[in-house]
């Protein structure tokens, strides 16, 4: 169990994750729970069980993957034979390059390798299991026309994570901003950000990877923002 929000000096804290391990089927699940409410579930090896019901009308985790395979999942699989399936239900999905509504069910659906230095992510919607394709232009951009009234760092999304994970912040003015990942010593692993950007709202992805392009290994590390006056960090869980 590990904290991954705000812990405040009466000891509560606004985000916990809980991870079990299966020895019998070598894998993990987790479940992350924020402002008292579970905001996903995820397996690390692609049985993708979840302890909840699922609403009747919504599709299953094997129902979704079919559909996965079939934009792209099957050629992934073909192309990588260790390729590994992670699978994330969520009504919060953050949009990052996909124009997706606030509350809308989805899945995404994510294939993996050890063999290359590479990853599809297939996003479903869990009620019509229409496949939602991205919009180009939209990470590490300001969304176009919006103007944010206060400056603000978001929790990561997915956490925990393989291989990526996006950060999304926000400016309401033009300044430079500093965007850094630390490990649990303080010590510097990767610059994301560090340039003068106009206001608006920005999306950023860490592939896991310092800067010589070596991969982490698996635990808890910061990342920091430094946007004009405004400081904020928030903590971010890699799993190898």
């Amino acid at each position: 169990m590990n904290n991954i929000g705000t812990i405040d000096s009466d000891g509560a804290a606004d985000g916990w994750l809980f991870i079990y391990y299966s020895a019998a089927k070598d894998s993990f699940v987790s479940y992350q729970i924020m402002s008292g409410n579970p905001a996903m579930v995820w397996d690390f090896d692609g049985g993708l069980d979840s302890k909840d019901e699922l609403p009747e009308n919504w599709l299953n985790s094997d129902q979704v993957i079919s559909i996965a395979d079939g934009d792209g999942g099957t050629q992934f699989r073909a192309n990588y034979g260790d390729a590994q399936v992670q699978g994330l239900l969520t009504l919060n999905y953050p949009g990052g390059n996909y124009q997706i509504s606030p509350e809308t069910p989805v899945w995404r659906i994510q294939y993996s390798t050890s063999l290359a230095d590479t990853f599809l992510i297939v996003l479903v919607h869990a009620v019509s299991g229409a496949v939602i394709p991205p919009v180009s232009g939209i990470d590490d951009a300001s969304v176009a026309g919006e103007i944010p009234e206060t400056f603000g760092l978001s929790q990561n999304y997915p956490n925990p994570f393989n291989p990526d994970t996006e950060i999304r912040y926000q400016l309401p003015a033009a300044c430079h901003v500093s965007l850094k990942i630390y490990n649990l010593m303080g010590q510097q692993i990767k610059t994301l950000v560090n340039r003068k950007q106009p206001a608006g709202y920005y999306a950023v992805r860490w592939d896991g990877k310092d800067s010589n392009g070596q991969n982490l290994t698996s635990g808890v590390y910061l990342y920091r923002i430094q946007a004009g006056s405004f400081a904020a960090g928030k903590k971010l869980v890699l799993i190898r």
